[in-house]
């Protein structure tokens, strides 16, 4: 059995302030506000149990259901060599609609689990 891990990711095209204020001659110091007003390059993608990269597809936007269930049915899958013994582990982020995500995994022969919060 292979397992996947699936995940993704995004960078900010400007990650540093234009501007800000401050003393006379003193260095502006402060938290960078992750905003959807600048362009960002998203990445999505999976690793196996060795931690070797597949599927990688990366995008200028932000991610959503639409985008994230387009790359498992159209990049992730077709690159499983055997789907029946493979098994992809999922956040439960909200862009993860979980019924298309099982339909999805379904049609493909593939399993497919969601991570859930344990509390000790």
């Amino acid at each position: 059995m292979e397992m996947f891990y699936a995940d993704e990711t995004g960078f900010e095209e400007h990650y540093s302030r234009t501007y800000g204020y401050s003393q006379r001659s003193k260095r502006v110091y402060g938290a960078v506000p992750g905003t959807r007003r600048h362009r960002r390059v998203s990445v999505v993608g999976a690793i196996n149990q060795n931690n070797v990269f597949l599927a990688g597809f990366a995008f200028k936007g932000y991610m959503n259901g639409d985008l994230f269930t387009g790359w498992l049915e159209h990049v992730f899958a077709p690159s499983l060599k055997n789907p029946t013994k493979s098994i992809i582990i999922i956040d439960n982020a909200s862009h993860h609609p979980k019924e298309r995500i099982y339909d999805i995994a379904e049609e493909y022969g593939f399993f497919c689990d969601f991570l859930t919060q344990v509390f000790a």
